[in-house]
């Protein structure tokens, strides 16, 4: 069996013990480290305008229900914000999949997200797991790699 990825291919193979474990790097750009130096000076002017509110509302100095509102609003996009300046930054773990002996083990790793504009084509419940995505870890045993089947897939859902 030839484990040698194609030329030119970014994908490689570590062998560990006999086993094999192909990792496929995630796709990374420079993108996101501008967006997280961006979010960066945001979260500095929300921290100024923050303070600004929760400083007049605590004095008493206003009695504006708008500007309890909008403090509320302010923290959530400051909560996201920061989420998103941590996605940014957080260094990304490679998809891999392992070929021991007895199992099969796949970890769809951590990518780093994707800054782009096709976010207006995607249906809400695509959209909420990109942006809070779960890492995903299988290993399937000897017992459970010989009752596998492959099949067609069903073309209304390819």
């Amino acid at each position: 069996m030839d484990l040698n990825p194609p030329e030119g291919s970014k994908v490689w193979i570590a062998s560990e013990g006999g086993d094999a474990t192909i990792v496929v790097p995630p796709a990374s750009g420079f993108g996101r480290y501008f967006v997280g130096f961006f979010l960066l000076f945001w979260l500095g002017m929300w921290t100024i305008g923050f303070r600004d509110a929760a400083t007049k509302i605590m004095s008493g100095a206003t009695n504006n229900g708008f500007l309890v509102f909008w403090l509320g609003a302010w923290t959530l996009g400051g909560a996201i914000a920061v989420y998103t300046l941590y996605r940014a930054f957080r260094p990304s773990v490679p998809e891999t999949l392992g070929l021991k002996r007895n199992s099969v083990a796949y970890d769809s790793g951590v990518a780093p997200p994707q800054f782009n504009s096709y976010w207006g084509y995607r249906n809400p419940k695509d959209s909420w797991n990109y942006v809070f995505p779960k890492r995903v870890r299988v290993e399937l045993g000897r017992s459970q790699l010989q009752s596998l089947r492959l099949r067609e897939p069903n073309p209304a859902t390819a």
